[in-house]
């Protein structure tokens, strides 16, 4: 900063440090556009792009408090981000009118086993998928559907 009694130098002062500010800005801005540019359609070469500024603006954040007041930054903002997408759903739900019905008022004939499923065992499920007929596999890793 510059210290001067002089009104005049001052003020020209502030306005060269301020048009140099503003154009080292905006150089900055027309670089990384540029480098954006010469990477359009490419993923990697893009990331590689963003990991580069990343790392060097890591490189001259050396203080130690300043890093650690960024993780805790990103902490709590990943801790607002799991809060808002796990009470989501309980949002969304209070807001909908339940009816005072069931699934049942609206079956018209009775269904007495509707869910009831019979106990099975493990060797009846293995006998049942061994006598089922296997010609192809559903899968793309070539593991056979019978092992």
């Amino acid at each position: 900063m510059l210290s001067t009694n002089n009104s005049s130098i001052s003020a020209k002062y502030k306005l060269y440090k301020n048009k140099i500010t503003h154009l080292k800005e905006s150089l900055k801005q027309n670089y990384y556009r540029s480098k954006f540019e010469n990477c359009r359609n490419d993923v990697k070469k893009t990331w590689k792009v963003i990991n580069k500024f990343f790392l060097q603006k890591k490189q001259k954040n050396k203080e130690g408090a300043e890093t650690y007041n960024a993780h805790l930054n990103n902490q709590n903002h990943c801790e607002k981000l799991n809060i808002h997408f796990s009470n989501i759903g309980i949002n969304i739900s209070s807001k909908i009118d339940h009816p005072h019905t069931t699934f049942n008022d609206f079956l018209h004939e009775s269904f007495p086993n509707l869910s009831t499923f019979a106990p099975t065992s493990v060797d009846q499920i293995r006998q049942i998928t061994a006598s089922l007929k296997c010609k192809t596999t559903s899968n793309s890793s070539d593991i056979p559907a019978k092992v």
